[in-house]
């Protein structure tokens, strides 16, 4: 697919079929995640692949309510930031989630981005430090968001340019 037509066919799937997902797909994730811009190239992000369907169940409970995409899901992708490195870890670690997110559908998976930033657990404590906990994050990392990785049960329809709303673009002010 070109570029315009995978923004368009990309959708977030919280069902899946289950199954596991073969090690080079993963990494061609990963790659995609990686081969996005960061501000001054410092690259704060951090990343830990989870396939164990035990600690997915975990990492479900990370959201108030638990997410049930998480029951169906071959594998999730933490996406971890850390500030010391770079004060636009924020901004690069979405680039490398939505890298992932985009890489996903053109390799015929699907994925949801699960966000934990300003975002409370099932047993009340922050999303981040909930998953730091359980993937015993080093100290000092923060947690930007999880992507949910499966295959597909059924795709929703593509978008189509007309369902963008231009009125929402302004040209040379507002």
């Amino acid at each position: 697919m070109e570029i315009l037509d995978t923004l368009l066919h990309r959708r977030s799937i919280r069902s899946f079929t289950g199954g596991g997902i073969p090690r080079e797909t993963v990494e061609a994730l990963l790659v995609a995640g990686m081969s996005g811009p960061a501000g001054k190239g410092k690259k704060p992000w951090r990343f830990v692949v989870v396939e164990d369907a035990e600690t997915i169940s975990r990492l479900a409970q990370a959201r108030d309510p638990k997410q049930k995409l998480f029951d169906t899901a071959s594998l999730v992708i933490a996406v971890f930031g850390d500030p010391s490195i770079a004060d636009t870890w924020v901004e690069d670690c979405s680039v490398a989630m939505t890298n992932m997110h985009l890489a996903a559908d053109a390799l015929g998976l699907g994925s949801c981005w699960v966000q934990a930033r300003m975002r409370t657990a099932a047993d009340g404590t922050p999303s981040s430090d909930y998953v730091c906990r359980v993937l015993d994050a080093p100290e000092g990392l923060s947690l930007e968001a999880m992507l949910v990785v499966g295959n597909i049960c059924e795709h929703p329809a593509p978008h189509t340019a007309a369902d963008i709303d231009m009125s929402l673009v302004s040209w040379e002010s507002f």
